[in-house]
């Protein structure tokens, strides 16, 4: 990944100036992140593959809307992979989104304190 591992730009065009929209924005990404991942982990023991494509599915649109390239697309190979119902290798793609996304969240939490 990145150095830089999100792009706010998105965010900027359609609230040009407004840092407290942008703030607010960013909390609702983290904690809505912060509880899918918390899932996605907890469901991975359980195998419950369906569900966890239903949250990486949701999770694409969190992470493209924030820029988040690279997760972006680990999020929809997780779910590609439980609907064409290939698990091979999906251990370690939920591990690599867990990972990454807590990463995410610790450099957005230090840049928006």
């Amino acid at each position: 990944m990145s150095d830089k591992m999100y792009d706010l730009s998105r965010i900027e065009e359609i609230s040009p100036g407004n840092d407290k929209f942008v703030r607010e924005l960013i909390d609702t990404f983290v904690k809505t992140v912060v509880s899918e991942v918390t899932n996605i982990e907890r469901l991975k023991s359980t195998g419950n593959w369906k569900t966890i494509a239903e949250i990486a599915h949701k999770l694409v649109s969190n992470y493209a809307y924030l820029g988040a390239e690279d997760l972006k697309q680990t999020a929809s190979d997780i779910e590609k992979s439980v609907s064409y119902d290939n698990l091979d290798g999906i251990s370690e793609k939920i591990d690599k989104l867990c990972s990454a996304s807590t990463e995410l969240i610790r450099r957005l939490k230090k840049e928006f304190p």
